[in-house]
């Protein structure tokens, strides 16, 4: 008897604990709540048969006198049931299994209930879906979940943090979708060959900012496809390679949110033909949109404070961009290889002063393809070599408030043939026009108190210079080699011709000076710091001067003023000069004749002041009563004829001796106190 009573017992346990049953035509598997706190159940694969029609899931099931929550779909459960046709899921289902619904293609749409947290890997994959209700409550999405199926549309809850890899892969008929801004896991190939996927709206900071690599970004996720990407405004940044490689991409809306633009964001966009930079961008990352072939425009906020290196490069269809005026650093060739840039505006004085170098300046930063350059109001000074071998540029727009340009700023602009430089410019560097063998005017500022050392050296294309009043040295080989240079004027207020200063101005055919006092105040090194040497023509006044009367007061005559001067015929020498230094008149070929006023012979004259002079043919006029002292005293004496002249009374000369000495002064004070 109690044999039978164990084998009964064991018969109602079986009974009771069986994990497979059907109901109404559906499959349940009898398993332990999570909590284990109860007995729950799943709807799995029928152990005879196939699920066809319409299959409603109820959300529980009684049976064996237990009742028991349908909580899951387990994995395979509808799996290849290809005559199924719809489906009602309730909404006690908290998953979705793996395979759960794989090859159902007469499964058309289908309801997933709001308790539902994750559908699995392969879920739906190649079913006939067209349609996803999707509810608020779905945090994960697995591999090829929706695989191979038909929707036109899908709308991803914004409760989804996991998107796998795959997991939308081969819906070809997918036109659009959005990624929701709780999206932390976007996996790679995730709408792999969704061919007809042309516009996508990204608002997950963390899959818009995040870092990419060649091989897995926002390309490979969607399988190069999108036309149009649009960055919700909960994202802030655009990470490195995001659209790397993103060839199909025409458009791109990107927020204000956006600070940052990763390094190779863009690069290699070619189907990018335009782009707005949201107005809160910071930074453009190192080559953003290098390779953008088809990108013909650009607009920088003034927001963005630096440009990465190869930013911009290759950009072959960029005709025109402006440099804002709060950028403090544009890389290394960012914009070079833009063949079709011609016209840069720069409104930043940080980019526009900064030092440059002969490799890193406007010339590799834009590439010599430029030809105008505009310089924005902000911009206070051109920095060395900024425009270094531009040998493209031709025009250069200057603010009006620019004050200085830098050592070696335009040097070997070759195309360059007009530098008009507004007038508060008060340092012009050296080389800074260097080679600018195009420059056929330039207009020297007002401001300016010296001309640097080669300032406008091998300007071969200048024809005319005029120095303005306010300079006092022209420094050395400053004009060297202005060959083209046929006229120079030269103010009163310049004092020193450094040597060099007009060497090689072959073609110089006018020196002008204010007169010629402020020209024998002028101190040359040697004959090619001085223009007349060249020049052979002196003019005072737009008047020019053969015969030259040199005012009293003039103490010296320096070296090589009249160096070569052979077009002077004569030349009166006041009584006041005492020093007549080397060269002085050398090579005065043109002399007939030399008065020297000066009753005391100038004793501090050296063999070569008057050196090539024709003492044969020229007459060296003196005071009568310093005749013999003249006759006597070289190089006065290599004078064939030395005639005496009247030379009248000299202008403070109270004592009537002839000379200016104390005892005039002494006199003259007499005189005004009242003495006879």
């Amino acid at each position: 008897m109690r044999f039978i009573a164990s084998v009964f017992f064991l018969a109602i346990s079986s009974l009771s604990w069986a994990t497979y049953f059907e109901l109404s035509g559906i499959g349940y598997d009898r398993r332990i709540s999570e909590d284990g706190s109860t007995d729950v159940v799943f709807v799995v694969k029928l152990t005879n048969g196939s699920y066809s029609g319409s299959v409603v899931i109820p959300s529980s099931v009684t049976y064996g006198g237990l009742k028991f929550d349908v909580v899951g779909i387990a994995s395979h459960a509808f799996y290849g049931c290809t005559n199924l046709t719809s489906i009602t899921i309730p909404s006690s289902v908290k998953t979705i299994g793996e395979y759960a619904f794989y090859d159902c293609t007469g499964l058309t749409s289908v309801t997933i209930p709001s308790s539902v947290k994750t559908i699995s890997d392969y879920a739906f994959f190649r079913s006939g879906l067209t349609s996803v209700s999707m509810p608020t409550g779905v945090t994960s999405i697995g591999e090829y979940a929706f695989g191979a199926c038909s929707m036109q549309s899908i709308t991803i809850p914004s409760t989804v943090t996991h998107i796998s890899s795959y997991a939308f892969s081969g819906c070809r008929s997918l036109t659009s979708v959005t990624i929701p801004a709780n999206v932390v896991d976007l996996g790679d190939k995730a709408f792999y060959n969704c061919n007809a996927l042309a516009s996508v709206t990204i608002n997950s900071n963390h899959v818009a900012s995040r870092t990419y690599t060649t091989s897995y970004n926002l390309t490979t996720i969607f399988n190069n496809n999108p036309t149009k990407y649009t960055l919700g405004t909960s994202v802030s940044g655009i990470g490195d390679y995001a659209f790397y490689g993103c060839a199909r991409l025409t458009s791109v809306t990107i927020p204000n949110s956006v600070k940052t633009i990763g390094d190779n964001a863009f690069c290699d966009c070619t189907g990018l033909t335009s782009v707005s930079i949201s107005g809160s961008t910071k930074s453009i990352g190192v080559r953003a949109f290098r390779g953008c072939t088809n990108l013909t425009s650009v607009s920088i906020p003034t927001s963005v404070k630096t440009i990465g290196d190869y930013a911009f490069q290759g950009c072959s269809k960029l005709t025109s961009v402006t440099i804002p005026t709060n950028v403090a650093e544009i890389g290394t060739y960012a914009f070079n290889g833009c063949n079709l840039l011609g016209s840069v505006t720069i409104n930043s004085n940080m980019v526009a002063s900064r030092s440059y170098n002969g490799s890193y300046n406007f010339a590799s930063i834009f590439g010599n393809q430029v030809t105008d350059y505009t310089l924005g109001s902000s911009v206070l000074s051109i920095g060395d070599y900024a425009f270094y071998d531009c040998s493209g540029i031709t025009s250069v727009s200057f603010p009006s408030n620019l004050r200085s340009i830098g050592n070696n700023a335009f040097y070997n602009c070759i195309g360059l043939t007009a530098a008009a430089i507004p007038n508060n410019v008060n340092s012009i560097g050296e080389y800074a026009f260097r080679g600018c063998i195009g420059l056929q005017s330039v207009n020297i500022p007002t401001g300016i108190s010296k001309i640097n050392r080669y300032a406008f050296a091998g300007c071969s294309g200048l024809t005319a210079v005029t120095i303005p009043e306010g300079v006092t040295t022209i420094g050395a080989y400053a004009f060297n080699e202005c060959s083209g240079l046929s006229s120079v004027i030269i103010p009163a207020s310049v004092t020193s011709c450094v040597s060099g200063a007009f060497y090689l101005c072959n073609g110089l055919t006018k020196a002008q000076f204010a007169s010629v006092e402020s020209f024998c105040k002028i101190k040359f090194d040697n004959s090619t710091a001085n223009p007349l040497y060249y020049a052979k023509h002196l003019y005072i006044d737009d008047q020019e001067v053969t015969e030259v009367d040199i005012p009293e007061g003039i103490t010296e005559i320096g070296t090589s003023q009249f160096y070569g001067f052979s077009n002077m015929t004569s030349v009166t020498i006041p009584s006041s000069v005492t020093n007549i230094g080397n060269y002085a008149f050398y090579k005065c070929t043109g002399l007939t004749s030399v008065t020297c006023k000066a009753t005391s012979v100038p004793t501090t004259v050296t063999s070569t002041s008057f050196q090539n002079v024709p003492f044969d043919e020229a007459t060296l006029y003196v005071p009568k009563s310093a005749v013999n002292d003249y006759q006597n005293t070289a190089p006065w004496s290599n004078f064939t004829t030395i005639q005496g002249i009247d030379v009248g009374p000299l202008i403070g000369d109270a004592n009537q001796n002839g000379e200016i000495e104390i005892g005039d002064v002494t006199r003259i004070l007499w005189i005004m106190a009242g003495g006879e």
